[in-house]
């Protein structure tokens, strides 16, 4: 608190409600929880745990917290009902910040008793407030936000300052909420132009009603009324409902409203069907749709099958979910989640986790399998190694767009912590394809090194690198481990794959000794230019583990001109300022210009 929520429909209300209602519960749970690890703990080592930017919301959340016990003991004494709201205002409340008046705005004119519910609540309406800017503080928060008020009464002309000043508007917020509404989804035929009609301003589905002639084929008609799009192909139709429909769109009143008031429509077309059915039959009917009802449910409701450790701080977790199995494309995620009624619980609190990204490591289609990844960063990720086998969960996808898999190519992978994870089935599917795949695999110490023998199985050579920690001894003769990141592992490779090219000489992987007239200096250190040229290249490429998107792209052709090859670049990290890879943390900047840090100077294999 303080709170603000942007747009003026039955969202915002909603949303405004919602917060106004649960800040107070909130911070009274937040109060429990920090109580009862402090007993366990001590204080002082709880308070440990956070920075000093998420101490100052502790301390805030428990003040507010225990105001909120406090009201509840004083309510209870005197046989009152709770009354939060003065509590609530005093922090700052929460504000509907909307950019015409009130009696303007969609909530008022669809539902005008929510919004006189929401005042009685004490949500503050502010009218005909345009927002302009976020203003944060010095970590990065908002802090407040900067309107300008619309209307006629504060126009102000290019010269009139004082207009100007007082147009403007600032209110204090810590938490700021976009419910701007929603719009009809089109999507398809913007995709696929000419797939169905559209109304006059091009927003909505133009609505159609079916008709039928006298031989009883049914055929569209334009009709405002019409639950129907205009598609119509082999006897197949498209209907369409709530906010996608230009009379039900606004609130889930309506939306409700268009189902029932479709359903009719829909039962029609089947009238003929219904009419020459035999009842004796209704029996056999039953048994056929309970048969169905089942092999949908084993098809497309996932559980959980395994729950695997791989590292300190990553788990898998295999799902079977044959559907998503079946539909999964090398490169794409799934979105996983668990059910509130089957969750585990800690002192009556049920351990939710949100919907969380996870990639698809590996499926098995016949068996209908799936594997996620998850690294253990936030709340939700942790929750994942207490799933049970057998437990049922959400999954939702796959989604993403595949990777393109080449054929007959020399493709060269290059996945770094997690995200090496994504490149398990893409580097299998290369692989099967044809290709000749060598696979860069980076990690900050040896120790977070997982599925090794999928990796292998999947790759004619491996590049192991690590930062710290141990190294990763390889298994194979022809693949190697360099100390220090990705990028240095590919130019000392690239190094090598020139002095090859050009001198016949190479370096042993094991030990850095040369074979020929190349010095061990001369390998370790290219020319400033070229690895500056090359890292910022590379790292461009670089997409953040937020994403975990795989991005194809050209490889720059060799100095022998060799190869049509391709690059996947698939690098994990917070995502937070330039792209740029970090030094190894083993090393100082000064130990790799002199070459001292380079454990092993890896050799490309003969075929590459």
């Amino acid at each position: 608190m303080p709170a603000i929520v942007i747009g003026g429909g039955l969202t915002a209300i909603d949303t405004a409600t919602e917060l106004m209602a649960y800040y107070p519960l909130q911070v009274e749970k937040m109060v429990a929880h920090y109580e009862a690890l402090a007993a366990e703990l001590t204080e002082a080592r709880v308070r440990g745990m956070f920075d000093a930017e998420e101490l100052a919301l502790v301390d805030e959340y428990l003040a507010h917290g225990r105001a909120v016990r406090a009201e509840r003991a004083r309510a209870t004494a005197t046989c009152e009902t709770p009354n939060f709201v003065p509590l609530v205002r005093s922090w700052g409340g929460v504000t509907i910040a909307y950019r015409k008046r009130m009696v303007d705005s969609p909530a008022y004119r669809l539902n005008h008793e929510e919004v006189v519910k929401a005042l009685e609540e004490g949500i503050t309406f502010a009218e005909n407030l345009n927002p302009v800017e976020a203003v944060p503080d010095e970590r990065g928060a908002v802090t407040s936000m900067i309107f300008r008020r619309e209307g006629p009464a504060f126009a102000a002309s290019n010269d009139d300052v004082t207009s100007a000043r007082q147009a403007v508007v600032t209110l204090p917020a810590k938490t700021v909420l976009v419910a701007a509404g929603t719009s009809p989804n089109i999507t398809y035929e913007k995709e696929l132009p000419g797939s169905f009609q559209l109304d006059a301003k091009k927003k909505f589905f133009q609505p159609h009603v079916v008709v039928s002639d006298q031989a009883g084929r049914f055929a569209l008609k334009s009709d405002p009324d019409g639950f129907f799009t205009s598609y119509a192909r082999g006897g197949k139709f498209i209907t369409y409902y709530g906010d996608n429909h230009p009379r039900y769109a606004g609130n889930v009143v309506k939306a409700m409203a268009s189902a029932k008031h479709g359903y009719p429509h829909v039962a029609r077309l089947f009238a003929a069907d219904l009419a020459s059915l035999d009842p004796s039959t209704q029996a056999t009917r039953d048994r056929a749709w309970t048969d169905l009802v089942k092999r949908l449910d084993a098809d497309l409701l996932a559980q959980v099958e395994d729950v695997v450790r791989l590292t300190p701080t990553i788990v898998e977790v295999i799902v079977k979910a044959p559907a998503a199995a079946r539909h999964f494309h090398p490169g794409q995620f799934y979105r996983l989640q668990n059910f509130e009624s089957v969750a585990r619980r800690v002192a009556g609190t049920p351990l939710l986790m949100e919907g969380i990204a996870l990639t698809g490591a590996w499926v098995d289609k016949e068996r209908g399998l799936l594997s996620l990844i998850a690294l253990e960063l936030g709340v939700s990720s942790r929750l994942v190694e207490y799933l049970q086998k057998g437990e049922p969960v959400v999954v939702m996808g796959p989604t993403g767009a595949p990777t393109e898999i080449p054929d007959d190519q020399h493709v060269l992978l290059l996945g770094g912590g997690l995200g090496n994870a994504v490149l398990f089935s893409i580097a299998k599917a290369m692989r099967d394809a044809g290709n000749k795949v060598i696979y860069f695999a980076g990690y900050k110490k040896g120790e977070d090194l997982f599925k090794r023998e999928d990796i292998e199985a999947a790759t004619d050579q491996v590049i192991w690198s690590t930062d710290i920690g141990g190294a990763i001894a390889p298994s194979r003769p022809q693949d190697a481990h360099f100390r220090g990141n990705i990028v240095q592992a590919m130019l000392a490779y690239q190094r090598a794959r020139d002095r090859r090219s050009h001198h016949r000489d190479r370096v042993r992987p094991d030990d850095g000794r040369r074979e020929g007239g190349a010095s061990h200096h001369a390998c370790a250190v290219p020319e400033a230019g070229s690895r500056r040229h090359r890292e910022h290249q590379l790292a461009d490429a670089v997409h953040d583990e937020g994403s975990l998107r795989a991005v194809p792209a050209e490889a720059r052709r060799s100095e022998d001109g060799r190869g049509n090859d391709r690059l996947l670049v698939l690098q994990s990290g917070s995502g937070n300022g330039p792209r740029r890879f970090s030094e190894p943390g083993g090393a100082s900047k000064a130990e790799y210009g002199a070459g001292k840090a380079v454990e092993h100077v890896v050799r490309p294999s003969s075929a590459s």
